[in-house]
């Protein structure tokens, strides 16, 4: 193509051009490029541009750390969040807390199934909950994507709802639940409150967005009530959501988070339960 000078982005991509990796600031997102589709791109540029491998006139495949003029996101991904597989005490309707559980046959199946989903997708990193239902479930979706061991973070634990740990999910201890989700300084007896938990994840939240902003996509694999206080931070409303009242994904269910002109959406792109997208507008 012609060497001519490529006006930039505010981050400094170059936006016209074909251009290669060492010309991009990364995170590069090809993917999330609207040319892009099934790892080809359809970009008229790039369909007859010589220098790129490839059958001339016809979408070809490219690096995705390449980049074609006219590069058009589609919002920029932060991250994605996947809710462990199946457990006994999911399948149970038990409440899970901190118990340390692990995945049953069809969570292993669940968490093999988001990762199918997750290919392709741009993930650099992958950190869970250390709790063993979380860890089984990142460590299958490592071994998928051939990305290196998952990284622990305790942050991302869900809420620890004390003595409630183990018991049925039946109207009296769901009315339990719901009179400490109400009184979010109130902490269940041998777990923690809602303010608690909630500052805890969004503490992990803001830092993996910033990591995202950085360095590319990351993948979060936690627990359902982590998933409702990542829609209470794309919302902007702080750490006091009613974690555990309901679910946003089912188990093995995914969550993709993305942000444009400053504002953030979670939209559940695999296993959404009622609601298919939370978040600012």
């Amino acid at each position: 193509m012609p060497d001519y000078e490529k006006p930039t982005n505010a981050q400094g991509t170059k936006m016209s051009g074909f251009v290669s990796a060492e010309e991009n600031m990364p995170p590069r997102e090809c993917h999330n490029c609207i040319w892009y589709k099934h790892d080809l791109c359809h970009h008229p540029i790039v369909q007859i541009d010589p220098d790129v491998p490839g059958e001339q006139g016809k979408p070809k495949p490219v690096e995705d750390e390449w980049c074609c003029n006219f590069f058009r996101s589609q919002g920029r991904t932060l991250f994605y969040v996947v809710r462990h597989g199946e457990t006994e005490l999911n399948a149970g309707n038990k409440f899970r807390g901190w118990t340390d559980v692990p995945l049953d046959e069809n969570g292993i199946k669940q968490a093999k199934d988001a990762a199918e989903f997750l290919k392709g997708k741009g993930i650099r990193m992958v950190y869970c909950s250390d709790l063993v239902r979380a860890k089984e479930t990142a460590e299958i979706i490592c071994k998928v994507l051939n990305l290196k061991e998952p990284w622990v973070d305790y942050r991302l634990r869900p809420w620890n709802v004390g003595e409630l740990t183990g018991q049925e999910k039946d109207a009296k201890n769901k009315a339990i639940l719901e009179e400490y989700s109400d009184n979010t300084s109130w902490q269940i007896p041998g777990g923690e409150s809602v303010d608690e938990f909630g500052d805890r994840v969004q503490e992990a939240i803001d830092y993996y967005a910033h990591e995202a902003r950085e360095e590319g996509i990351k993948l979060l694999v936690t627990h359902t009530s982590d998933c409702i206080q990542v829609d209470n931070w794309c919302r902007g409303e702080g750490a006091d959501g009613k974690p555990e009242v309901g679910d946003i994904v089912e188990p093995g269910g995914i969550l993709k988070i993305t942000e444009t002109n400053g504002k953030t959406k979670s939209e559940a792109v695999l296993g959404a339960t009622k609601k298919a997208e939370y978040g600012a507008s």
